[in-house]
Formats: structure tokens, C-alpha cells, sequence
């Protein structure tokens, strides 16, 4: 899934050494992608509103699990700001284009019918 690469990506980044400020960095850079990447897969199944809840309390629920992932190398608190105001749900609009063709058929006639004129010829 998206959020899962991008989870998987930023933990095997992190190094023993990693400071906590870039570990934080790469947290909030994570979270920020997954709140923009992520819910493009949601938009063709949902209303717009329902995309924003979605992401809003999937970021929150991915902040927590990195959290509790790097619990003893960065503050409890760092993740806070990150990931749910980089995300405004784009509104698509659609126009359909509808043409119509109309065929005209003129048919000409002659003031003699076909067995007159048949006539005509042979006498």
C-alpha cells in the first residue's frame, strides 16, 4: 500500500546514528507524503469530504505508529504538526461534450411515376 512504502522506506533509512531532529525530519516528510500521495487512490470511491476524514484519521493513526516506533529517539511530541494541514482535496470537475449530427435525405420525384415514364419511352 502507499502508506506501507513510504513507512518501510523512511525506517530503513534510520541509522543507529541518525540525530533525533532528522529522524523527526524524515518522519514529518513521511507523514507529509503520505497525506498527499495517498489519498489520490481514494478520490475515484469517495466523496471529497469522506477523502479528507480518511486521510485526516490515517495520518493520525501513522503518527502513533511512528511514534511508538522511534519512542526512545525522539520526543513524544515531535510528530504533532505534522502531515494534516499539507493536504487540501483538489476538486475535479468533469464536462462531457455531446454532439449531435443530423442527416438530411432529399428525395426528387418526377410528375410521372416510373411506369409512365416507361411507357413513354417504348411507344
Amino acid at each position: 500500500s502507499c502508506s506501507h512504502a513510504t513507512s518501510t522506506h523512511i525506517y530503513t533509512s534510520i541509522s543507529d546514528s541518525t540525530p533525533a531532529a532528522t529522524i523527526t525530519d524524515m518522519l514529518c516528510t513521511g507523514l507529509t507524503n503520505i497525506s498527499s500521495a495517498c489519498p489520490v487512490h481514494l478520490r475515484p470511491c469517495f466523496a471529497a469530504e469522506d477523502v479528507e476524514e480518511i486521510r485526516l484519521q490515517h495520518i493520525r493513526e501513522m503518527r502513533k505508529f511512528f511514534n511508538r516506533l522511534m519512542k526512545d529517539r525522539i520526543p513524544s511530541n515531535a510528530l504533532d504538526n505534522c502531515g494534516e494541514k499539507k493536504y487540501v482535496v483538489p476538486v475535479t470537475t468533469t464536462t462531457t461534450t455531446t454532439s449531435t449530427t443530423t442527416t438530411t435525405t432529399t428525395t426528387t420525384t418526377s410528375n410521372l411515376d416510373d411506369m409512365e415514364m416507361f411507357k413513354n419511352v417504348h411507344e
